[in-house]
């Protein structure tokens, strides 16, 4: 790692190799290496992962993680990444993790996809990395790693794999970042017998994040709507209270005159 880089905080977290994370060890001198040896029996991709020590101390890092299942893993490869953008000036967006297809997430032993993603953007200021919370994360998205990156492609073996897949963000991941979040589970569902997306559905394949407030949501969808869960599998309600946390509250879950606003519609066909 370069010296500008490591001096606004920036340190190598972990390797991604063949989609696997790999610990590192840090020689000094901003030289990193794995913590164990790896056995070339095969092509390796190495991917080095990086986060930031002041975003980390500021407490303004949220925990990513992403269930895949082994059908979507079949259709997209064994490697998930995750793009996140900002808002920046003049209409246009920021890229903390770099441009699109952004940065690798680590898979786990218990077999999801993990990475952390910055609430809001930061910049060089007079060689100090400082956080600009009026330029708040807008949304991310997780895709198969797939466009711009020419050596990841040598990995992926089918045609179906051999293009961009994509889940589809619009303004969700903003709203869990105001409600104070730290960390964000998603369950990633792939069904193989749908042949119309909800994006066209509903939104009629729309890219430009239109806002859909007032607007009568469709009976039809291409996934059938599910019960929402917590982490744990317990039923819970859009604010995320079990039937036990509410009756704590003594609470149904809704408790200011502010109307509802649903943040999410339906699953994402994969």
């Amino acid at each position: 790692m370069n010296s500008t880089e490591a001096n606004l905080g920036y340190y190598v977290y972990a390797f991604v190799v063949n989609g696997e994370k790999v610990d590192v060890v840090d020689n000094g001198n901003n030289v990193y290496q794995t913590a164990s040896p790896i056995t070339v029996t095969k092509d390796l991709e190495i991917t080095p992962i990086y986060y930031n020590k002041v975003i980390e101390a500021d407490g303004n890092y949220i925990t990513i993680y992403t269930n895949a299942p082994a059908e979507l893993q079949t259709l997209w490869g064994n490697s998930i990444s995750i793009y996140s953008w900002y808002k920046g000036d003049d209409g246009k967006y920021l890229e903390m993790d770099g441009a699109y297809p952004g940065q690798l997430m680590m898979r786990d032993s218990q077999g999801r996809f993990a990475a952390k993603v910055s609430k809001y953007a930061y910049t060089n200021v007079d060689g100090k990395f400082t956080c600009d919370k009026s330029k708040q994360v807008l949304g991310i998205t997780n895709n198969n790693y797939y466009e711009h990156e020419d050596v990841h492609n040598n990995f992926l073996t089918t045609a179906a794999q051999k293009v961009n897949n994509q889940t589809y963000d619009y303004d969700d991941f903003e709203k869990l970042t105001g409600m104070g979040y730290d960390t964000v589970e998603f369950d990633v569902k792939y069904y193989a017998d749908k042949t119309v997306s909800n994006q066209e559905l509903l939104v009629n394949n729309a890219t430009n994040n239109i806002s859909m407030a007032g607007k009568p949501i469709i009976p039809q969808t291409a996934t059938k709507y599910e019960d929402l869960t917590n982490i744990d599998g317990k039923l819970v309600s859009i604010l995320g209270y079990t039937n036990e946390t509410a009756k704590a509250k003594n609470s149904t879950g809704l408790i200011t005159g502010e109307p509802l606003k649903i943040i999410s519609v339906g699953g994402t066909r994969i």
